[in-house]
């Protein structure tokens, strides 16, 4: 497998364990993989009364800093694709952008969750 297809596999990987991680926390996933144009979010999930955005990183190694993790055109991408679904669901309920870490090393996986990890 070449470099591109393992970040592919390892971002897979990533997203099924964010999402088992998140159901197991209560949360209810409403979209995987979500696309309108050129934007895409890893995760919408839904808690009480809010509808929680996710992107999700996994790394082999250390994470880093959460703002070498997810850029500002990103971020902007995120928000833009938050307000697109938003208005598309006509939805009136809270909302939020959070992060899911992963770090994969071997055969241990950690995982963090950072709520309201990109400012709206």
């Amino acid at each position: 497998m070449n470099k591109s297809g393992s970040n592919q596999a390892l971002g897979k990987f990533g997203e099924i364990e964010a999402k088992n991680y998140l159901l197991s926390k209560g949360y209810v996933l409403l979209h995987q993989n979500w696309r309108r144009q050129y934007l895409e979010v890893d995760l919408i999930v839904k808690k009480e009364n809010c509808i929680v955005f996710v992107e999700v990183k996994t790394r082999e190694s250390n994470i880093g800093n959460l703002d070498e993790v997810v850029s500002r055109r990103k971020e902007l991408s995120l928000i833009k694709a938050l307000n697109i679904y938003m208005n598309e669901t006509d939805e009136d309920m809270l909302c939020q952008i959070d992060l899911v870490l992963v770090k994969k090393e071997k055969d241990l996986i950690e995982i963090e969750h950072v709520q309201n990890a990109i400012g709206m």
